[in-house]
């Protein structure tokens, strides 16, 4: 096994399914892509889909993972390493820049409010909602 290859974490798996953490790679959409455009090649992978944001990989497969985690190694694509249970435990429940989006939507909708509240729905307070709207939208792409 080459020395290179990406550590892995076996963050969840189940029959037919598997996510793997790729902590070093969190947010490196580039690395994590060319990860699972390899692991997408192994037999019996049916879908490889990355969460750049987390570091993660899932994958839909036939069976268990544990076969494909053998050839994987064997291969180079990655180094199975146990989960760092400390690992992330200063991190927040939700990080900010995923959270300010909805945030500042939310802060444009309540000033959107308070613009009716005072009899100006015209144009402040369309524009607001317009923004809030827009903020939404995105938080919810970012989401997904």
């Amino acid at each position: 096994m080459p020395e290179h290859a990406p550590r892995a974490e076996l963050a969840h798996a189940m029959e037919g399914r598997t996510r793997l953490r790729f902590r070093e790679h969190a947010g490196d959409a580039g690395a994590l892509a060319a990860i699972a455009t390899r692991l997408g090649e192994l037999d019996g992978i049916e879908t490889v889909s990355i969460r750049a944001f987390s570091g993660t990989v899932v994958m839909t497969h036939e069976g268990r993972f544990d076969e494909y985690a053998e050839r994987a190694v064997r291969a180079g694509m990655l180094q199975l390493v146990a989960a760092d249970p400390d690992a992330g435990r200063d991190q927040p429940l939700v990080p900010t820049a995923r959270a300010a989006p909805a945030l500042a939507a939310a802060a444009f909708a309540v000033f959107g409010l308070l613009q009716i509240g005072e009899k100006r729905i015209l144009p402040p307070a369309v524009t607001l909602f317009w923004y809030a709207t827009e903020l939404f939208r995105r938080a919810r792409r970012a989401a997904d």
